[in-house]
This record gives C-alpha cells, structure tokens and sequence, in this order.
C-alpha cells in the first residue's frame, strides 16, 4: 500500500510537473528552429538584394555616363549649328 501511494504520487508529480516542462522544452525548441530558419533565410534574400542593387548601381552609372556622352555631343552639335548660322 505504501509503495502504491508512493507511485501515485511520483505519477501526479510527474503529470504536475515533468510533463509541462517537457512540453515547454520541446515548443521552444520548435519555436528556435523555426526562429534559426526564417533569419537564416531572410540573410539569404538580403544577400541577393545586395547583389542586385549593386547590379543596378553599375547599369545605372553605365546609363549616366552614355548619357553625359550624349550631353556632350548634343553641346558641340548646337555650338557647330551655331558658327554655321
């Protein structure tokens, strides 16, 4: 009888107090990995957003100095358009 008395209560303890604390290791465990992934991933797209922005940054400098070219041409065009007049 002693010996089933102290199961129970080795059984409420463990239902009382093992078992939530389980419960509460493994939803933070679960909570961490999903946390790890999704930061794991966001560093991934911020790496290839970076890449793109530089891939823009160098056509857009490309585009700027065709641009000031053309700038330059029209100028001497308009001077030329000018001594002709």
């Amino acid at each position: 009888m002693v010996k089933e008395d102290r199961t129970k209560k080795v059984l409420e303890f463990a239902k009382s107090y093992i078992y939530p604390a389980v419960a509460i290791v493994i939803g933070m465990a679960i909570a961490w990995s999903t946390l790890s992934n999704t930061v794991y991933a966001n560093r991934d797209h911020i790496d290839e957003l970076q890449l793109q922005c530089d891939t823009n940054e160098s056509v857009i400098n490309l585009i700027l100095q065709r641009l000031s070219s053309i700038d330059t041409k029209l100028d001497f065009i308009i001077e030329d358009i000018g001594e002709i007049k």
